[in-house]
């Protein structure tokens, strides 16, 4: 309702419009709203000056309408007493929102007016919603999130190339589709046309999606968008800054002296299961410096093949590398891989060429090689420092050990203490009597106990911080190598974690798309999926069933890469369950139903799931040495290839007649080359034609049954499946060696 200043209401006569309380002149009109949406709405003309404190406006009821295509309003004023205005009021509340149409733009106030909303209104007009109690309850505040916003990096893989596309592993047809923003009938149709059947949720092999994405124009970069991406190590208060702690990785091919040399350095005895690693191991040690004591960091890393998950992790975490080479052996394969990712991430890096003590060493002759890969000793005029060592005679540790805390000084990283934790994941699994354990990696902040830890779509409450001497910790900083408890499952290796200051907090971000990492399940690299040869092969591949049991998520992702590696086109590993944790009866169980092997990495089987294990004639085997494991599982593999023989030649035959008999017919025959034998393998041709294959069950010469006719003589030939005898067809004769079984 309108209440006018001078009770006075003057209406519009050349058109329909709104009756206010005030006027400016005889043609111009200006209303004030004061509802809950609609605030100071004004309709003007050209070259009008507006003074709010001409007119005063205490209520309006508006009713907007279409008529005849053209839109005009009304303003309905009621000055018919009390009862009027509640009944108005009423209608306004129940009616008013739904009728009220704003599309005309003439309704918003211009930028020549602004200044009707810097005026001074009572703000107890202005009706805010009510939150509902459940949005009170899930509303987080924005500048509490600061802290983890800021630490949160984005993934160095991202490109601004729409055409762009990672495939590093199986995928099914959904997640290929999802990538390529290409419909998944359009995919199952352009394989079909190639001669693929899938379907939606089946898995095609890297090089089919590779092909099948390049058809579409995308350029394909076979690189894992998963790998875990450095930290913004920025400090935000200089007052709270201070010098990290470098961490070192030690990189280099296997038996090349990596944790010789590292024993050596922190003077430790220990010896791994096999004599090589097979797990990221840290050390710390401190070390006098500059006439002080400098903490280091070491980070020992396998240099099996199968462990390149681990190494490129540590790769993502380093701040400075040592590249083990052996003076004996030169570079090889793991060398290759390591220089590799020592150029490309650009990493400060020392070479220590260990094994110096032995004699006919060619040191020359290995530095001429580095340097070809990229690798020149800094007194050739390269950027990169190469100390001989020997771990034997303790030769040159300690110029290694400067050389590090030289390239340490140059970098001058530093972190702030203040500032909520971050880092990665570098191992996780599930021990038995603790639960579920994680070994993390401090990059930044700091992680205390009681804290809120996220990663990887999980969070919890850290109950325990240990140190890699089982030394409880009450908080660490950052390059500290520590295992944790608290989380409620398996994080997976390489994820980022982060500190937040609530659980609520914790939910909210993983909640956000963005804040999800997207779990890769490793047992796609081998599980029954469509290849290029398994395309073609019209005959089923027989299938290997594995129940795969680690002692880390770490071991699992090497021994299944290792699995990769096995050439499966004759039998297909199937893993059917694979985690860290012990043996249980329901593995048994899907053992049992699926004559599946329980293979197990330093997990060993309870005495009484033994028992039931020989009753159920179910294999479990341990193994503490990835080598031993791998040769296991090729054995099986090959214990399912059907035998193959080679085919040797030994004599040939002419049916000059047949004879018909009882039990089907006898084919008289002249031997005109080598010989025929009995139980000899034979193939049977007709004007070229392959009418029959198999064993020459009878063999008789006249009438007596032998073992062998030679060439010129007669014989008589039979056959338990085969009686439809030709005259003039020919006999080839065969023996049959047997072939070795190979993948």
């Amino acid at each position: 309702m309108i209440k006018p200043i001078n009770k006075k209401v003057r209406t519009m006569q050349n058109k329909s419009s709104f009756k206010l309380g005030t006027t400016i002149n005889d043609s111009h009109v200006v209303l004030n709203l004061t509802g809950p949406k609609l605030i100071n709405v004004f309709k003007e003309k050209k070259n009008i000056k507006l003074n709010i404190e001409d007119f005063s406006v205490d209520s309006i009821d508006s009713k907007f309408y279409k008529e005849d295509k053209e839109r005009k309003y009304k303003a309905i004023v009621k000055t018919d007493g009390e009862v009027d205005i509640k009944k108005n009021k009423s209608k306004f509340k129940k009616k008013g929102r739904t009728k009220i149409d704003i599309k005309d733009k003439d309704l918003f106030v211009d930028n020549t007016s602004s200044n009707l909303f810097n005026s001074s209104i009572n703000e107890s007009l202005i009706k805010s919603h009510k939150l509902s109690k459940k949005k009170k309850k899930s509303k987080i505040h924005t500048d509490s999130l600061t802290d983890v916003s800021t630490n949160i990096g984005t993934d160095s893989n991202s490109s601004d190339d729409t055409n762009l596309v990672y495939i590093n592993h199986p995928l099914t047809i959904y997640e290929l589709s999802s990538k390529l923003a290409i419909p998944e009938t359009e995919i199952i149709t352009n394989l079909f046309l190639k001669g693929i059947s899938v379907t939606i949720n089946q898995v095609i092999d890297v090089s089919i999606a590779t092909e099948l994405a390049e058809s579409y124009s995308f350029k394909v970069v076979h690189e894992s968008s998963n790998l875990p991406v450095k930290l913004d190590t920025r400090v935000q208060s200089y007052d709270s800054s201070s010098l990290k702690p470098p961490v070192i990785t030690i990189f280099g091919h296997v038996d090349h002296g990596k944790t010789t040399l590292l024993n050596t350095i922190v003077k430790s005895t220990v010896k791994e299961a096999g004599g090589i690693t097979q797990a990221i191991n840290s050390y710390e040690i401190d070390w006098p410096y500059d006439s002080s004591y400098k903490k280091l960091v070491f980070l020992d890393t396998p240099g099996h093949e199968a462990f390149l998950k681990m190494r490129l992790l540590s790769a993502q975490v380093t701040d400075i590398a040592v590249l083990v080479v052996a003076a004996d052996d030169g570079l090889k394969k793991q060398t290759m891989e390591a220089i590799e990712y020592i150029i490309n991430n650009n990493l400060p890096c020392v070479v220590a060429i260990t094994k110096v003590d032995k004699e006919d060493v060619q040191i020359l002759k290995l530095k001429e090689q580095l340097a070809e890969h990229g690798i020149l000793d800094k007194s050739w005029g390269g950027n990169y420092p190469i100390v001989e060592v020997s771990a034997v005679n303790h030769k040159n540790i300690d110029s290694l050990l400067s050389t590090i805390c030289v390239l340490s000084d140059m970098q001058n990283v530093k972190v702030n203490l203040e500032q909520a934790g971050s880092g990665v994941i570098l191992e996780s699994h599930l021990d038995k009597q603790r639960g579920y354990v994680a070994n993390i990696i401090v990059k930044n902040g700091t992680v205390k106990q009681g804290d809120i830890i996220i990663a990887n779509n999980h969070y919890g409450k850290i109950k325990l911080i240990t140190s890699t001497e089982g030394i409880k910790k009450e908080q660490v900083s950052p390059s500290s190598v520590v295992e944790i408890l608290g989380f409620q499952s398996i994080v997976a290796v390489g994820a980022t974690f982060y500190i937040v200051k609530t659980e609520k907090e914790a939910k909210y971000l993983l909640e956000q798309e963005q804040y999800r990492e997207t779990i890769f399940d490793v047992t796609k690299i081998l599980n029954t999926r469509v290849t290029l040869k398994t395309s073609k092969n019209k005959s089923p591949i027989k299938q290997l069933n594995i129940i795969l049991k680690t002692d880390t998520q770490g071991s699992i992702e090497a021994i299944i890469y290792a699995f990769s590696k096995i050439s499966q086109d004759k039998v297909q590993i199937n893993i059917l369950n694979a985690n860290s944790g012990e043996v249980s009866q329901n593995d048994l169980q899907l053992a049992s139903s699926t004559n599946a092997l329980i293979v197990c990495f330093n997990r060993d089987i309870s005495s009484n799931l033994k028992n039931l294990s020989n009753n159920l004639n179910i294999l479990v085997k341990n193994f503490q040495v990835i080598y031993d494991l791998i040769d296991y599982v090729k054995n099986s593999m090959i214990s399912l290839i059907d035998l193959e023989h080679d085919k040797i030649l030994i004599g040939q035959a002419i049916v000059q007649t047949v004879f018909p008999m009882n039990k089907g017919s006898v084919a008289g025959c002249l031997v005109v080359q080598g010989k025929l034998e009995k139980n000899s393998w034979i193939e049977v041709y007709h004007n070229q034609n392959l009418m029959y294959e198999g064993h020459l069950d009878s063999l008789k010469h006249l009438k007596d049954d032998v073992n062998q006719v030679n060439e010129g003589s007669e014989c008589g030939v039979m056959c338990k499946d085969y009686s439809l005898w030709i005259e003039k067809e020919i006999i080839k004769s065969y023996n049959l060696q047997e072939k070795l079984k190979e993948l």
